[in-house]
């Protein structure tokens, strides 16, 4: 037997893991994946396996075509769907090998066989026919779907022969007797009689003699010793009934059995009770003290060992039968597979129908059109729809947080189940194209090879992307340029959006690289796509890591390097920001001086990095309990204004500056704005010079502060600048750097944060 079932053409792994198809076991709890999503939550496991594979590839469009056509028709077919599940291939190459054959295997293989059968000739052909080819390109076989069903009815008829109705085995009342007797017996019940009929009558007596000794020692019922058994069939029915009057008031949980002894738990009936000795067992991890008696130990080994005779002429004559199977095996594994097909799709469609999923039209200008577009995570009572036309390379920009991500994750998981010929969550007038190549890259999702920076794996990425795309290609992108200095973020950006126009693939692309470039000369065909597309651009604040990488050898990266170049000698290499129109014009000169300080130090190179925060405003989301590094900008004024509950004067020309870090910035600010207002020179002996009198009178000479002459900081007017870093190591450590180049500048600014010119801060408490 020989049966393949390899995807032809699988997703690559980012695109896989990003909608969780990963190939996770399907009988774990785990986050739900595309897949969990096309069916109910209360599918059987064999669909939900099969549904992980349906998804995991790209269908030949023609299997697609198939299966559309089966959905589309089972949606208002009306025949009963049954929902058993069938054997696996595994266990059918059991019987086949012989390796393990009993009679539960022949059960579950006789009820697929009478499923298939049941299906073939409740179905329409032409949904029959497609139902066939679907299951054979699964498992890439070449069948007949005559010669299909004629040889699943002759399995059918051998199985018959051996198999009959499973016997009933009458009930003692003894938990532990009972299933001591449907474990040793379900080998071979199901077994027709005239196989093994010597076999089941030495077993009835094995179990009428046991049940005797149990009611004689045990349960003291000394008359059932006296019954004579001539017809064990009839008599072990009745005498398990009588037994079952007997124990109506005994608690049926006081025997128990292992593989050597049936134990009486506990003596309720000392003068009755002979013949027993104590002893101690382990059953189910516990340490059981009881008794135990001779007769009734003899006739359970007794009972165990006709079982195992009954079991053993039972296999041999499945064993002649499995023989015959073996010639019908591949078509067993084919017949199987057609039931999981047809009761996974019929689970599919009862779901979909009831949502008011729709089947996108095939596109025939290559546009994507979905309409009322239902994301794939989102509760669907509660989720926005999205609307998207879209053709050739399209670019998306917003704020974070503002649904570029789900977007994207939509249309890639609305085009992969359309891609199978599954319902979509969709109006009707959605329009797909057929690719032959879906490719999904996220800067910012995927884990990282241990031996490989961000930035190499993300270009090693594109690389392979660019060089498998065609013009049935879909690429979608998420977060391109992130993790680079804006340079060769808008060279990476401008490259791929020029090869994938080239190669006239359909694109999605998400960015926050800056706008500004699209301005640029150089990048002419950045300009022509986005006016091509109508894409609007979001102005936002990004949060991102920059840190300096070294180039490899890569023909995405000769490209690159040029244009990188380029870009950065037409838009130098310091830092450009322009500072916010509100900003009042006495602080410039030292957000100026902060910010290339900022620059000089390679802290950062991306203008998106900072963030302003005004007097009254709180941090935005992104900063929430992560490491920061925080410049606050002080007004520094004497009186005529009203500043908290001093009046103050206009502010001077020097600025106040306070450095620091945080890991809760909002916190921070918080303790900050609620300082009261007070004289520079008062906060400096507050919080220096009463600990170093000999930079006191450094200080005086340094900012001129005179006594009649007191500066006041208004620290609920400050505003403050922010940098986001990777941890609170790199902030403590961007912290005192920050502060040691602007101690070298208070000719200009007012250092709140003083430090000593060597390596040791001052003590201040903050």
């Amino acid at each position: 037997m020989v049966v393949s079932c390899e995807m032809p053409n699988p997703l690559n792994k980012l695109t896989a893991l990003a909608l969780g198809l990963d190939q996770r076991d399907c009988s774990k709890e785990s986050p739900k994946g595309l897949d969990r999503y096309m069916l109910p939550d209360n599918s059987q496991r064999y669909m939900k396996t099969y549904m992980l594979y349906m998804l995991s590839h790209l269908s030949d469009p023609n299997i697609a075509a198939n299966v559309k056509y089966v959905v589309e028709k089972l949606a208002t077919t009306q025949v009963s769907i049954l929902y058993e599940a069938p054997i696996t291939p595994n266990k059918i190459k059991c019987i086949v090998s012989q390796y393990k054959i009993d009679t539960v295997i022949m059960t579950e293989l006789q009820h697929t066989l009478d499923a298939y059968l049941y299906y073939s000739r409740s179905l329409p052909n032409t949904i029959k026919k497609k139902i066939h080819v679907i299951a054979a390109s699964d498992l890439n076989l070449a069948s007949n779907i005559d010669k299909l069903t004629e040889d699943v009815e002759i399995c059918q008829q051998v199985i018959r022969n051996v198999m009959h109705n499973n016997r009933i085995i009458p009930s003692t009342g003894i938990h532990a007797l009972d299933e001591l007797f449907q474990k040793e017996e379900s080998t071979f019940n199901g077994m027709h009689p005239s196989y093994i009929v010597k076999e089941l009558y030495q077993v009835d007596i094995a179990a009428c003699q046991l049940i005797q000794a149990v009611a004689t020692y045990f349960i003291t019922v000394p008359e059932m010793a006296a019954i004579d058994i001539t017809q064990p069939s009839k008599w072990r029915s009745y005498i398990a009934t009588e037994l079952q009057t007997h124990i109506a008031n005994t608690e049926s949980s006081n025997i128990v059995i292992n593989d050597n002894y049936v134990i009486f738990k506990k003596i309720t009936n000392v003068e009755h009770h002979k013949n027993l000795r104590s002893t101690e067992a382990v059953i189910d991890n516990q340490l059981i003290t009881g008794y135990i008696n001779n007769e009734v130990t003899q006739a359970m080994l007794n009972y165990r060992n006709r079982c195992s005779i009954a079991k053993y002429k039972a296999q041999q004559a499945l064993s002649q039968r499995a023989r015959i199977l073996a010639k019908y095996a591949q078509n067993l594994v084919l017949a199987s597979h057609c039931v999981v097909v047809v009761q996974t799709l019929a689970a599919h469609v009862s779901m979909a129908t009831a949502k008011g999923w729709s089947h996108p039209n095939i596109s025939p200008d290559r546009t994507i059109i979905y309409k009322n577009l239902i994301p794939h995570m989102d509760d669907q009572d509660e989720a926005i729809p999205l609307t998207v036309s879209l053709s050739g390379v399209n670019i998306i920009r917003g704020s974070n947080n503002s649904g570029k991500s789900t977007i994207l994750s939509a249309i890639l998981a609305a085009t992969v189940a359309a891609q199978s010929g599954l319902y979509v969550p969709c109006s009707k007038g959605s329009n797909i194209p057929i690719y032959s190549n879906i490719m999904y890259h996220s800067f910012t999702r995927n884990k990282l090879p241990v031996d490989m920076s961000s930035v190499e794996y993300n270009v090693k990425s594109l690389t392979e992307i660019l060089d498998s795309a065609d013009e049935k290609s879909l690429v979608i992108i998420d977060e391109l340029g992130s993790n680079m200095c804006d340079a060769y973020a808008k060279a990476v950006l401008s490259y791929v959006v020029d090869s994938l126009e080239q190669k006239k693939c359909t694109a999605i692309i998400a960015t926050n690289t800056n706008a500004d470039y699209i301005t640029n000369p150089g990048c002419h065909h950045y300009k022509i796509v986005l006016e091509k597309n109508t894409i609007t651009l979001v102005t936002n604040d990004s949060d991102r890591i920059c840190f300096s990488f070294e180039f490899q050898n890569s023909k995405l990266l000769q490209q690159l390097v040029p244009l990188a170049q380029k870009t950065n000698d037409s838009t130098n290499t310091t830092l450009q920001v322009t500072l916010p129109d509100d900003l009042p014009m006495e602080l410039h000169p030292a957000a100026e001086l902060v910010l290339s300080s900022l620059g000089n130090m390679r802290i950062c190179t991306n203008p998106k990095e900072i963030v302003h925060i005004y007097p009254n405003g709180m941090p935005p989301p992104m900063l929430n309990n992560a490491p920061v590094l925080y410049i606050m900008l002080i007004p520094l004024k004497e009186s005529t204004n009203t500043c908290g509950n001093t009046t103050v004067h206009e502010p001077q020309e020097k600025i106040a500056i306070y450095v620091g870090e945080s890991g809760n910035l909002e916190l921070r600010l918080k303790a900050h704005r609620s300082k009261p207002v007070i004289t520079l020179e008062k906060y400096m002996a507050m919080n220096f010079m009463n600990h170093d009198i000999s930079t006191t009178t450094y200080m005086r000479n340094t900012m001129g502060c005179e006594t009649q002459n007191s500066q006041y900081l208004c620290w609920a007017e400050a505003h403050t600048i922010v940098l986001k870093l990777t941890s609170r190591k790199d902030a403590k450590i961007a912290e005192r750097r920050l502060i040691k180049r602007l101690y070298m500048k208070q000719s200009e600014v007012v250092l709140l944060s003083q430090r000593d010119g060597i390596y040791r801060e001052l003590p201040c408490v903050d």
